[in-house]
């Protein structure tokens, strides 16, 4: 019971798991931002522009290794049951792959407010901020959390999308075994 109202109160008061289209919008500085460009597949690539926790501008185009892109919101439950997960998993490799990226995106919060998510959720791996939401809402049309996006960097590269929590076994067959 108590599961059930977690996630009715996500529901209402959170976005995760339902459609935020109204939530993200343009800069409200006017300034450029990352993620400012709407994002598209050109060529199955991902595109869109992350900020990193350390203040570094990743362009997703431009990421020369496989990718797991991870998009959360800072209340959803199952983002948090998707980061325990994998936190739980790399725990017990004692690492993180080596021939991957993994990327947790906070949409539509700070940097400030994605140290906070992954301190809270043990994420180990590259956290990000998609400030104004325009990455999240370019790449995750449905725009629900977890968005999990992985592209593999083949000679024909492929973009697959899951909505939900994903199996580490699912995300490791699509972009190739991972080694640590």
């Amino acid at each position: 019971m108590g599961n059930l109202v977690s996630l009715a109160l996500c529901l209402l008061l959170c976005g995760c798991g339902s459609n935020l289209s109204q939530t993200f919008g343009k800069s409200k500085t006017g300034i450029p931002q990352p993620g400012d460009s709407k994002p598209t597949l050109p060529d199955n690539k991902l595109s869109g522009t992350v900020q990193l926790i350390d203040g570094t501008l990743l362009d997703l185009a431009q990421v020369a290794q496989p990718v797991v892109v991870i998009f959360v919101t800072y209340f959803c439950i199952p983002c948090k049951e998707e980061s325990a997960h994998l936190a739980d998993y790399f725990a017990i490799r004692a690492g993180l792959p080596t021939n991957a990226l993994l990327i947790t995106v906070l949409a539509g919060g700070s940097v400030e407010k994605a140290k906070v998510w992954g301190e809270k959720n043990r994420v180990s791996w590259s956290m990000a901020s998609d400030p104004n939401g325009r990455v999240f809402v370019g790449l995750c049309s449905e725009k629900l959390t977890p968005c999990v996006l992985t592209q593999n960097l083949t000679s024909d590269p492929v973009i697959n999308k899951h909505l939900g929590i994903t199996g580490i076994d699912v995300l490791e067959k699509e972009t190739g075994p991972w080694v640590f």
